[in-house]
């Protein structure tokens, strides 16, 4: 959907249906991926946006490209500019009890950050995370290193293209529309979004590493004190607090990266 979703709004740019206000950069990350209808060929490219990855030709693709964009947005964002933004759009692999929800590297308490906060809602995000952890995600990258408001925004469920109805998506479109020509609605919306905090990440270390619940269970379950989440060779995860909700779990990633992350809402 994000893919369908940015193709139009550059055909619309193109077809003068939309004025341009703003310095704008439009990134479709991985199109090899996107040709093969899948996530990733060789690697997970939003594991690759480390400012000290250096690509060669003996690198796959996926990290040479992931190089190339980093050097662009350095280049794009060292443009002058009163606020810097960058909107990372995806989609998830399974459902969740907030169907579109938002992850961002930088401090909640900025009035900036606050300020996206209720732009995001209007786009009808029903959750924002807010996460100190570093890590080699896109949004992570331009929040460090090139001085943006970022934000990795999840719509919904991933489906293939030519199924996506583009009603589900209407606000977020409309949002995306006034923040490129500069027509931003600054009334606080209907509905605020639920705002939750990053509270740890459990990394596959080994072969043998599991995660110990269904493969439908909907990112943002709450599990009670307890709860054995993950296990590996010589470790395993339980449910230490109150209040602990699971995001983005995955066993099939590359040992040492990211598989599950723990979640908390905030007060």
């Amino acid at each position: 959907a994000p893919i369908e979703i940015i193709d139009q709004l550059v055909n619309d740019i193109f077809a003068e249906r939309i004025t341009v206000k703003h310095n704008l950069l439009i990134v479709i990350a991985n199109p090899a991926a996107i040709n093969a209808s899948c996530r990733e060929i060789d690697e997970n490219m939003n594991r690759l946006f480390n400012a000290d990855f250096a690509a060669d030709t003996s690198t796959s693709d996926e990290r040479q490209r992931s190089c190339r964009l980093m050097e662009y947005s350095r280049t794009f964002f060292d443009l002058k500019a009163k606020h810097k933004f960058h909107y990372d759009l995806h989609t998830a692999i399974r459902d969740s009890y907030y169907k579109k929800f938002a992850v961002s590297p930088n401090a909640s308490d900025l009035p900036i950050t606050q300020q996206q906060f209720v732009l995001l809602s209007q786009w009808g995000i029903e959750a924002i995370l807010t996460t100190a952890k570093k890590n080699s995600t896109y949004s992570n990258f331009t929040a460090s290193y090139c001085g943006a408001i970022s934000f990795t925004v999840e719509l919904g469920k991933v489906k293939p293209f030519g199924e996506n109805d583009f009603s589900d998506f209407s606000s977020v479109i409309s949002g995306l529309h006034a923040a490129v020509s500069g027509n931003e609605n600054s009334t606080a919306a209907i509905n605020v979004a639920r705002q939750f905090s990053v509270t740890g990440e459990v990394l596959k270390q080994t072969d043998d590493f599991s995660l110990c619940f269904a493969d439908d269970i909907a990112n943002f379950t709450e599990f009670e004190i307890g709860t054995v989440l993950a296990t590996d060779k010589n470790y395993q995860y339980c449910v230490t607090e109150s209040g602990e909700r699971i995001l983005f779990p995955n066993e099939n990633v590359a040992i040492g990266q990211r598989a599950l992350v723990i979640i908390k809402p905030e007060d």
